[in-house]
């Protein structure tokens, strides 16, 4: 769930963006954006729901290509509200396809290799098969 705590934390950060970085006009990217990105990360904390951060890559793209070709591109520096709109973008396509449930161990598998043999004898580890520091002496000698 660390992921989607940090979908959140992307969220609020792209809200209040235009204020960090004191933009004037219409603030339609961040404020849509914004909302969608904490809907989903507050919605796939439900258990019908799990699989909602991965509704958020498309929004990702989105920022990242209204970034991209928004404002004026003769410009040597994009604006800094176009650039944090690029970086939250790909930030939260990364974080979107990790899963929720990502520091939980996996399951073991029914099938395969297991630490048992097909006769249910357990397989050795290893330090049977070698011989003790006694055993080694005694050849030595």
């Amino acid at each position: 769930m660390w992921a989607r705590h940090m979908e959140l934390a992307l969220g609020l950060w792209l809200a209040i963006g235009p204020l960090v970085f004191r933009a004037d006009g219409s603030f339609l990217r961040e404020r849509l954006g914004a909302a969608l990105i904490v809907a989903l990360a507050l919605a796939s904390h439900a258990a019908r729901l799990r699989c909602a951060h991965l509704a958020q890559l498309p929004v990702a793209g989105a920022l990242i290509a209204t970034g991209w070709l928004a404002g004026d591109r003769l410009a040597e520096v994009p604006p800094p509200l176009d650039q944090n709109a690029i970086v939250v973008g790909l930030l939260l396509a990364m974080f979107s396809i990790v899963p929720s449930a990502a520091n939980v161990p996996p399951r073991a598998r029914s099938g395969g290799t297991s630490a048992r043999s097909a006769e249910g004898v357990r397989r050795p580890t290893g330090r049977a098969d070698r011989p003790t520091d006694g055993e080694r002496r005694s050849d030595d000698d």
